[in-house]
């Protein structure tokens, strides 16, 4: 496993209608089931719009917004087992080993 920053680049909610992106503290292990995925692409969905346009309430000022995404795991928990891919593989996955 890699050697993790002391910080990372995150888009937070700062209020209704403003996003910003900022320098957050990277996350830590902290349970032994827990696992950091490094960001490698992401998107966002019709679902991240609704705090933004503030229709969802009970979301803290400057939470971390985003949940489609696609990464590495970079630091993991000694309870966490590795998955097939294709246990990880949407229908428009690349992975090679989805076929087999």
């Amino acid at each position: 496993m890699e050697q993790l920053p002391e910080n990372m680049q995150a888009l937070v909610l700062a209020n209704e209608e403003r996003i910003l992106y900022t320098t957050v503290p990277c996350p830590r292990l902290i349970h032994s089931g827990d696992a950091i995925v490094r960001v490698t692409s992401c998107s966002i969905c019709g679902s991240d719009l609704h705090p933004y346009h503030g229709r969802e309430k009970g979301i803290a000022p400057n939470t971390i917004v985003g949940h489609e995404f696609v990464g590495i795991v970079v630091a993991k928990g000694p309870e966490v087992r590795p998955l097939p891919c294709y246990l990880l593989a949407s229908s428009f996955s690349l992975c090679e080993s989805l076929s087999k």
